[in-house]
Parts: structure tokens; C-alpha cells; sequence
């Protein structure tokens, strides 16, 4: 019988193509300024439909001056720690994400 090799992440070269595409997207300033603003409106609708945002840290996203949060978003996703924890599961879970994605606005438009 013929041993099949398990799938690794990390010599897939398409994989490998992506992440650096995801990387490069992280140095352009205008789509994290479009990312924070999309948070934070995510967030105010939590606040103002449901009186608080869990995890409580979050809640310095609304006060913190939307330029500042990308300056220092695009900063933590250049970083190591970024790249372990951030980048390798958003592209290895895009339907995960994808998922969060419409079960979240999806509840916003019932909340509407």
C-alpha cells in the first residue's frame, strides 16, 4: 500500500503566495485606515445595541483616533507576532473567517 504524505502549510506554494500578498497589504496605509473603520463601526453597533463590547480592552478602539489604530495595526502585522499568530490562521482559515464574516453582518441586519 502507498503511504500518502500529510499536507503541510508551510511548502505549499500557493499558500506561501498569499501570505506574502496578505504581507504587502498590511504596508498599504489607506485599506488598514478601511479596516479600522470597519471595526469600529462593528464595535459601536455592539455597544449601542447591546451596552458592551466583550472582550472590555476593545472599547479603546472607539476612543483611539482612527489613524492612529492603522498606523499601529499595520505595525502589529508586520511583526513576528503578527506573522505567528495573525497572518497564519487568517490564511489558513479563510472559511472560518469567511463564516464570522456573514454570520456577523447577518445578525446586524436582524438587529437593524
Amino acid at each position: 500500500m502507498k503511504q500518502q504524505k500529510l499536507y503541510d502549510a508551510n511548502y505549499d506554494k500557493s499558500l506561501l503566495r498569499d501570505r506574502q500578498i496578505a504581507k504587502d497589504l498590511c504596508y498599504d496605509f489607506k485599506l488598514m485606515l478601511k479596516t479600522v473603520k470597519q471595526i469600529k463601526l462593528n464595535l459601536h453597533f455592539m455597544k449601542i445595541n447591546h451596552g458592551k463590547v466583550l472582550p472590555g480592552k476593545m472599547n479603546t478602539f472607539l476612543y483611539i483616533p482612527s489613524w492612529m489604530l492603522a498606523v499601529g495595526m499595520s505595525f502589529v502585522f508586520r511583526s513576528s507576532f503578527g506573522y505567528k499568530f495573525m497572518y497564519q490562521h487568517s490564511i489558513k482559515a479563510p472559511d472560518e473567517m469567511r463564516v464570522l464574516h456573514r454570520q456577523l453582518y447577518t445578525y446586524m441586519e436582524k438587529e437593524l
